[in-house]
Parts: C-alpha cells; sequence; structure tokens
C-alpha cells in the first residue's frame, strides 16, 4: 500500500504554520511541528533554516514509515480522526482527551465522551449513540489496517436520560457560602458562572457568550434577551435580584459577563468544588440546568413556565424534571420508619 509524508504549509496567527501530511496504510494523519516561517526579508535566512529543519523532519519521518515505526502506528487519535476527515468527531475528542493515542481509547475514554455530549453538548440519547458507534468503527477500520488499538471490548453504554444529577436549594446554599469565603481567582468566573446559573438555567454555551448588552431594564427589572447556541432561538430571560446581584459589580456596557474556562477545564473546576464542599454527587456543569429547573419544579411551578423559563421548544423536553420530582417524592416516603409491626 502506498506511504507518503508531505511538507505542507498553512497560514495561522503565527505565521505559516509547517506540519507534516503523512499517508499510511489508507489512513492520513497529521504531525504539527510547531514551526513557523515569520513574513519579511530580514526573516528570509532564518525561514531557510527552518524549512531545512523541517525537511530532515519530513525525511526521518519517511523512513520511519517506510520501516513501520511503533509509534506511527499509534497516533494521537485525535490527529487520527482529522485524517479521516472526520473533524467534527475530533474536536469532541479533543475537547475530551486531547493528548489520548489510538491504542489508549479504552471504556474509559468512551465513557468520559459520553458524559461530555450528554452534560455539555447536550446531545439527544439516540445521538450520542450514534456518534460512539462511528468513532468505535473507525477505531475497528484503524485495527483492520495493522495500528495498535487497546485489547478491551469497547461497549457504548446505554443510559437512562431521566437520571440527571442535581443540586437541592440546601446544596446549592452551601456552594454560596464556599463562593463567598473561598475566593481562588484562576476559578472564580467558572464557579461563579455555575451557580449563576444553578439560579438562572443558562446553558455553558450561553454563558460563555453572555455579553452584558443582553441585560435589559424592564419595568425595574433584569432581563436577559439572547439568542441561544443550541437552538438558535432568541429567549427573553427574567432573572431574580439574587443572581442579577451576583455579578452587578462587575457591570459595564459591552463584553462578556464571564470569562468561562473551556467544558473540560471547568467541569474539573465544578467536580473538584461540589467534592470540597461536601456533596457526594457527580455534578458537571450543566447540572446547574437541572438544579434551576428541579428548584422551579419543587416550588410549584407550572411546566410550560419553567419550559419558557429553560428556552424549551417541547414541552416534553421539561417533562422530565416532573417525572424526577415525582421520584423524589417517592424516596422521601419510603423513609417513613416502621411504624406497623
Amino acid at each position: 500500500m502506498k506511504s507518503s509524508v508531505t511538507l505542507r504549509k498553512r497560514e495561522g496567527k503565527k505565521g505559516i504554520s509547517l506540519y507534516l501530511d503523512i499517508y499510511s496504510r489508507g489512513v492520513r494523519t497529521y504531525e504539527y511541528l510547531n514551526l513557523y516561517l515569520k513574513p519579511g526579508k530580514s526573516e528570509k535566512e532564518n525561514n531557510n533554516k527552518i524549512l531545512q529543519f523541517a525537511q530532515e523532519i519530513r525525511a526521518k519521518r519517511e523512513i520511519e514509515v517506510l520501516e513501520n515505526k511503533a509509534h506511527l502506528s499509534d497516533p494521537n487519535f485525535c490527529d487520527y480522526l482529522e485524517g479521516l476527515k472526520l473533524t467534527y468527531f475530533s474536536r469532541i475528542v479533543k475537547s475530551v482527551r486531547p493528548t489520548v493515542r489510538l491504542s489508549e481509547v479504552d471504556n474509559n475514554v468512551f465513557n468520559e465522551l459520553q458524559q461530555y455530549m450528554n452534560s455539555i453538548m447536550n446531545l439527544k440519547p439516540s445521538t450520542i449513540r450514534t456518534y460512539l458507534a462511528i468513532i468505535k468503527s473507525k477505531i475497528n477500520t484503524a485495527k483492520k489496517n495493522g495500528y495498535k488499538v487497546t485489547d478491551q471490548h469497547i461497549s457504548i453504554q446505554s443510559y437512562n436520560p431521566t437520571e440527571r444529577e442535581y443540586l437541592t436549594l440546601d446544596e446549592i446554599k452551601v456552594l454560596y457560602e464556599d463562593l463567598k469565603t473561598n475566593k481562588k481567582k484562576s476559578e472564580s468566573d467558572d464557579k461563579l458562572a455555575f451557580f449563576f446559573c444553578c439560579l438562572t438555567g443558562l446553558r455553558y454555551s450561553d454563558a460563555k457568550k453572555l455579553n452584558w448588552n443582553e441585560f435589559k431594564d424592564v419595568d425595574g427589572r433584569k432581563r436577559i434577551v439572547f439568542t441561544q447556541k443550541k437552538t438558535k432561538e432568541v429567549n427573553y430571560l427574567e432573572i431574580n435580584q439574587q443572581a442579577y446581584s451576583l455579578i452587578k459589580d462587575r457591570e459595564k456596557d459591552e463584553g462578556n459577563v464571564f470569562k468561562i474556562s473551556s467544558p473540560a477545564r471547568v467541569n474539573i473546576v465544578v467536580k473538584k468544588w461540589i467534592k470540597d464542599c461536601g456533596i457526594n454527587k457527580k455534578i458537571t456543569f450543566h447540572c446547574s440546568r437541572h438544579s434551576f429547573a428541579m428548584l422551579m419544579m419543587s416550588l410549584n411551578i407550572d411546566l410550560y413556565t419553567v419550559s419558557k423559563l429553560l428556552g424549551h421548544k417541547k414541552i416534553s423536553n421539561t417533562q422530565i424534571y416532573a417525572r424526577m420530582l415525582d421520584k423524589r417524592k417517592q424516596e422521601a416516603v419510603d423513609l417513613i420508619p416502621e411504624i406497623i409491626m
């Protein structure tokens, strides 16, 4: 089977990026060299040296491909998917495990991908299963083509979408007390945004892009008028004074309200925060939205109003929280101690 290693160039913010286009065993992968050519005549001599160095790397990789070196049969998984022109899936994997190699993709990685698609991307269970099946099929193809893959049998776990973790009102209060006393600067915006979403129901994607010019004064109250990133529809979100008091000190005419970390990083911060506060639950950033919905349901707010606050297109999407509340009621009555002997 034909193999080749080609040095290629791509325009970037740092200059012209140099990378290798590696074609082997019917699969194309890319190796980014972290080398850049600078514009201008004064950089000509230095650029020539960089090009020469890049060509030496290319020649070395070409020999390795021909000799079938082990590390070339175990590429970075994101690069492997990119080579198959599966850029969308490559980006998903990169958000969860950016450095994972093909041989390291096992059930743990698949579970993390499933959680990310569910909690951050908010995809439907059927869509998640389809995406994971596509990724799994590419691993099977890689194995047939002689690449190193895990010995594990990768199984795509099904899950019940009604089983959504959320924080109770008392647990939200615990987080607030900690938020007041422990203000670690590097994590403050991630925690503040999470807590704000517990009181507003905003998705991660909408909180990340939330801009001050989306806040409107209506009858002495604050309202957020924004376009939901997921549905592309305009939503009018009423927020209570408590939620606004969290951020009013940083208000300005324009610019983002929060500087939130990447999905992977923000979930690390939230999980650690929850654990440090003594709450034994598997909470991700998206659980703030579930917490808001359950808070509204526990206060006997009708389904239609809750669905509008969450920006749901269909009320059936909101009914899941009513079922969750029913389950909670069942668990509550089961706590009654034994009376009739």
